[in-house]
């Protein structure tokens, strides 16, 4: 897009003009370089660009291919409990739920296999579904032989902003 700017004011003296065609400037060594010609190579530089993309592009055409990935076979754990330890007053400790949207970007860490996941999404329960966080494995665990998290095992947040563990429901 062209600049509408006139820079052809005090302190620039940009008097660029592509109708001339220049499209170099030569600088005389020994001689520091003015801020003119400065902002005519800027001037040059952009009306290149500005020309090349008039010339590979249509106006409104579609720049990258807008496809759509659909991730068919995302992992999820559903979570039976969900707690966060928080400290009032300096000696009461008060148990309150957990917001698990929270989690999303948030890694976690299965306490016994050692399984690591990133959480994607996550779901709130409703009276029918349990909280769902939608995670995308990371590594394989303590063994390296186990690719998701255990049933029933607690999971922990790494790294985590505050005490946040997670129980999976035990299997059905």
């Amino acid at each position: 897009m062209p600049q509408k700017t006139n820079l052809n004011v005090n302190p620039y003296y940009e008097d660029f003009d592509a109708n001339k065609n220049f499209y170099k400037i030569l600088f005389r060594p020994g001689y520091s370089i003015q801020g003119r010609e400065l902002t005519q190579v800027q001037s040059i530089l952009q009306n290149q660009i500005e020309s090349f993309g008039k010339y590979a592009f249509k106006q409104g055409e579609q720049v990258i291919p807008g496809e759509v990935g659909l991730n068919t076979k995302l992992d999820y754990v559903k979570l039976s409990s969900v707690s966060e330890v928080a400290v009032s007053d300096g000696t009461d400790i008060v148990y309150k739920k957990y917001d698990i949207t929270q989690l999303v970007g948030q890694q976690l860490q299965g306490l016994t296999s050692g399984v690591v996941g990133t959480v994607l999404s996550a779901k709130l329960a409703t009276e029918s579904t349990a909280d769902t966080v939608f995670v995308s494995y990371i590594n394989s665990g303590n063994s390296n032989i186990e690719p998701t998290f255990r049933q029933g095992e607690t999971l922990e947040v790494v790294d985590p902003p505050s005490s946040a563990t997670f129980t999976p429901p035990p299997p059905p």
